[in-house]
């Protein structure tokens, strides 16, 4: 399970330098903590991709 995060984190990684979406995945990154702000943040990052 471990190996498997740390694979899927290097991924969205590499798709979070060459996306033009660089703040959902920033914020995708951050919310795998999972505290209010950042699950907040997470939440309006999407609520603005889907209003764009």
């Amino acid at each position: 399970m471990r190996d498997e995060l740390l694979r899927q984190t290097r991924r969205l990684r590499e798709h979070e330098r060459s996306s033009e979406e660089k703040e959902l995945f920033d914020t995708l990154l951050d919310v795998m903590i999972l505290d209010s702000e950042k699950h907040e943040r997470l939440l309006a990052a999407i609520e603005r991709m889907v209003m764009a």
